[in-house]
């Protein structure tokens, strides 16, 4: 349902309020969603990650100062390469 400038997405079924979005009245504007999770959910996971990926490289100061570069300075794929050195690490034989 569309009224002014609000769009309220509804179940079907239950008529239950799934999310309320506003429009824009202006082209091509970015409009923020109050309460969207998405980002949470993303920094959780990191922080899930980054913990995974330091224990199993055994807490030192070392690995913690290079998940760290990583991190801040690889950002957009910072899962990806802290998944490839979990890969790694359990892969090989101690």
């Amino acid at each position: 349902m569309i009224s002014k400038n609000i769009m309220e997405i509804r179940s079907k079924d239950t008529d239950q309020l799934i999310v309320r979005h506003k429009i824009s009245q202006e082209k091509a504007k970015l409009v923020q969603i109050e309460g969207h999770d998405r980002e949470k959910r993303k920094n959780y996971a990191n922080h899930e990650i980054y913990e995974k990926t330091l224990k199993l490289l055994e807490c030192t100061e070392k690995a913690k100062e290079f998940i760290e570069i990583l991190r801040v300075e690889k950002t957009r794929h910072f899962k990806e390469q802290c998944m490839l050195i979990i890969d790694t690490v359990k892969n090989q034989d101690i």
